[in-house]
């Protein structure tokens, strides 16, 4: 590894990574006093997934790609066209289907640009 990192420029290092957003998640501390928890609300698990792409050097960022559970949501129902790549799945997870999808998607945009 060491050897094929050191003949490889860092802009063309690429690290991609997943991470969850709970939007319509609650506090479960509060900023009053130390220890203090909330109580009395139900942890709502609805989320979205995002990934997230950049180079070693940060100059180039890939355009994210956002999962969520509904294929055609109603916050997109006038939105002409969106500045991520949205899909839809039942659980809203990464799946290696849409990784596959996502990675043919940037393979050739690199290869256009070439």
């Amino acid at each position: 590894m060491k050897s094929i990192l050191a003949n490889t420029a860092p802009e063309d290092i690429f690290n991609a990574d997943h991470t969850a957003i709970f939007f319509r998640a609650l506090p479960d501390r509060t900023l009053e006093f130390k220890q203090t928890e909330c109580h009395g609300t139900k942890l709502n698990k609805e989320r979205l997934t995002a990934l997230v792409c950049a180079n070693m050097t940060g100059t180039e960022k890939m355009p994210l790609l956002v999962l969520g559970q509904s294929k055609n949501p109603r916050c997109f129902k006038l939105v002409k066209s969106l500045p991520v790549t949205y899909r839809a799945n039942k659980k809203a997870w990464m799946t290696g289907a849409l990784f596959t999808e996502w990675v043919k998607k940037v393979d050739d945009l690199y290869t256009r640009k070439k």
